[in-house]
């Protein structure tokens, strides 16, 4: 574990977690005392600090700690980090669980800096929350975020729709951070990959070689699928398309094309990243599961963003969905890992 560790070792330090560690801080601070400073392996990565604030009263937490503001308040803005982060318990199906709701921030790459540090103070073995031990097989983190639906010109699949949820089976895209980062180049373009870098590379690529390919967990996959049908939410589950630039929008053509050639259904930002980080870890011995899923802001072609007032309001109750759906597939993780250990 130690020698896993060595390898998966951030660089830098950027969040209000990775400064308490460095600073043998944390005795002081909620939930990370009775954890060696760590956070738990049940965790919600969003986008953005509003959803994170949000997450409390949307998941109903029985308590809980913005563990970047305890940083603060106890010692000082240095320690606060740059991103929002929420430590608390969540019930499903009447068991305690502790989870984590964390700000990723937009993008491939800084979802990689962010997601990275936060892995890598995760406990991977389980959590106490209140006295009681939850036990855990790994780290399991899923993506609660928002996305372009992606339609085909030829509407003979379901037409992905401004409030619904779109779930991951697969995500391709070219990612410009992950290049970088696996084979160590600055200028990727147009240079032939090392057989060494090209073996280890926590991607593949779609059978015609155009886009990098990454697969989300199956199980986070199948318990996001099951609770979407309890929720009576209207969601999909298909190939997700990461992309680097938020400008980057092609013409309508080229999405339905990508609808039509990939059955991609949905596009955003961040999940090629997430999905090779856990697949680093689970290569060095500390097993990641990831998942994605997203709720549907504006759909290519068909309607790129809200306007009207119940768009603007089926939008928002879709963000709800993907978190509350996040909670509840960490919620079946977390019950069955307790119930593995009971016998």
């Amino acid at each position: 574990m130690l020698q896993a560790k060595e390898k998966l070792k951030p660089l830098g330090v950027h969040t209000a977690v990775g400064h308490l560690q460095k600073f043998n801080k944390w005795k002081e601070i909620p939930f990370l005392r009775d954890n060696k400073g760590m956070v738990p392996p049940f965790i919600i990565s969003v986008g953005s600090r509003a959803r994170v604030l949000q997450s409390p009263f949307t998941l109903g937490m029985k308590s809980h700690s913005f563990i970047d503001d305890a940083a603060k308040q106890k010692f000082s803005i240095a320690d606060y980090g740059r991103v929002c982060i929420c430590i608390g318990t969540a019930e499903h199906k009447g068991l305690l669980f502790p989870l984590m709701v964390a700000e990723s921030q937009m993008g491939c790459p800084a979802a990689q800096i962010n997601m990275k540090e936060l892995l890598y103070h995760a406990r991977p073995e389980g959590y106490k929350i209140r006295g009681e031990w939850r036990p855990s097989s790994g780290v399991h983190v899923i993506r609660a975020g928002t996305c372009g639906g992606v339609n085909s010109h030829k509407r003979t699949s379901p037409v992905m729709e401004i409030g619904d949820i779109a779930i991951a089976a697969e995500s391709i895209g070219s990612v410009g951070a992950l290049l970088q980062s696996s084979f160590g180049m600055l200028n990727f373009t147009g240079i032939p990959m090392p057989q060494e870098a090209k073996a280890n590379f926590p991607a593949r690529f779609t059978e015609d070689g155009q886009y990098l390919s990454t697969f989300p967990s199956a199980d986070m996959g199948t318990a996001l699928v099951s609770g979407a049908r309890e929720l009576g939410a209207k969601f999909a589950c298909g190939t997700n398309f990461t992309k680097d630039s938020l400008y980057a929008e092609m013409g309508e053509d080229d999405f339905a094309a990508l609808r039509d050639r990939y059955n991609v259904i949905s596009t955003e930002m961040e999940q090629i990243a997430i999905d090779a980080l856990a697949y680093e870890f689970t290569k060095e011995g500390i097993p990641v599961h990831s998942g994605l899923v997203s709720a549907v802001i504006g759909a290519i072609p068909g309607k790129s963003f809200p306007e009207t007032e119940e768009e603007h309001k089926a939008a928002a109750k879709a963000e709800e969905h993907a978190v509350i759906l996040a909670k509840n597939a960490l919620g079946e993780t977390a019950l069955r890992e307790t119930a593995s250990m009971m016998f």
